[in-house]
């Protein structure tokens, strides 16, 4: 059998090929809070596009929340999955990300995530939309809550935002050390047992 690999003289490289350009932070616009559904990789892509709504909205994101799927039951929070300090700091110079709502932005809202408008916007929309829709509503608000927040942007989109959700996905997500210890000792007991020479599958839930 013949396994798939890169031509010789060939190697993989990184989608973003130059660093994204830094334009100046101006003052933030408000509170962008979103809650991730779905499985994992679903998630994962949630995040990107967050980070792009918020860039796009010149808007602080709250560190995402994960939605309790009622087949999961999984409880983990963003900490649990992914280096949420690194996360921040990678995204510092792009985009403004807080671990929590400042305690006097949650004082307006009596306390309660709940008393947060959430704008149930439909998927796929485009970075005018959310400019002409959702920025007004942001503005009057402070903070505005999004869930659930799945395939929320669509795929055209300008070149900087597509950047950053590829910087998002591929640089500033990487997983807590928890999960990236074992990890190295799971691949590297496969290595040792396999010869160096092993297929890894996703097993799909359906």
């Amino acid at each position: 059998m013949t396994t798939w690999h890169s031509k010789v003289g060939h190697s993989w490289r990184p989608c973003i090929s130059k660093k994204l350009s830094q334009e100046e932070l101006t003052s933030s616009n408000g509170y962008l809070i979103i809650e991730a559904n779905g499985g994992l990789n679903q998630q994962r892509l949630s995040i990107c596009d967050a980070v792009a709504v918020a860039r796009i909205l010149n808007a602080t994101l709250v560190t995402p929340m994960f939605h309790l799927n009622s087949v999961w039951r999984d409880k983990s929070k963003f900490g649990d999955i992914f280096d949420e300090e690194y996360f921040i700091d990678s995204l510092k110079n792009h985009v403004r990300i807080v671990r929590q709502l400042p305690e006097d932005v949650f004082q307006r809202f009596d306390n309660n995530l709940s008393s947060i408008v959430n704008l149930r916007v439909k998927a796929w929309l485009t970075s005018s939309h959310y400019v002409k829709k959702v920025l007004p509503r942001l503005l009057t608000m402070g903070a505005v809550r999004i869930a659930p927040f799945s395939n929320r942007l669509a795929h055209a989109a300008p070149s900087s935002i597509q950047g950053l959700r590829c910087m998002t996905n591929f640089e500033a997500l990487r997983f807590s050390e928890p999960i990236r210890t074992l990890a190295e000792k799971m691949v590297d007991r496969v290595k040792k047992r396999s010869g160096g020479k092993y297929i890894s599958v996703h097993l799909r839930f359906e």
